[in-house]
């Protein structure tokens, strides 16, 4: 079920990613970026499986469901 909502968050990202950088203005100055271990789609489905899951905290969840079962797909 996890693979099945990333697909379909990953889908839908690339496609708003392009549209939403082609209307952004250009900014004067460069701001440091981080870098993320976790693409937005990883975090995004990561919250969709949570909020179906049924963990009374985030933080339960990711550390005893996430963290447990799913590390290798991340």
């Amino acid at each position: 079920m996890l693979t099945k909502i990333f697909c379909e968050i990953d889908d839908f990202m690339q496609e708003f990613e392009d549209e939403y950088k082609k209307r952004l203005i250009a900014e004067k100055s460069s701001k440091t970026k981080y870098n993320s271990r976790l693409t937005l789609s990883e975090v995004m489905s990561i919250l969709v499986y949570y909020h179906n899951y049924g963990n009374r905290t985030f933080k339960d969840f990711y550390l005893k469901t996430i963290c447990k079962n799913f590390k290798s797909y991340f």
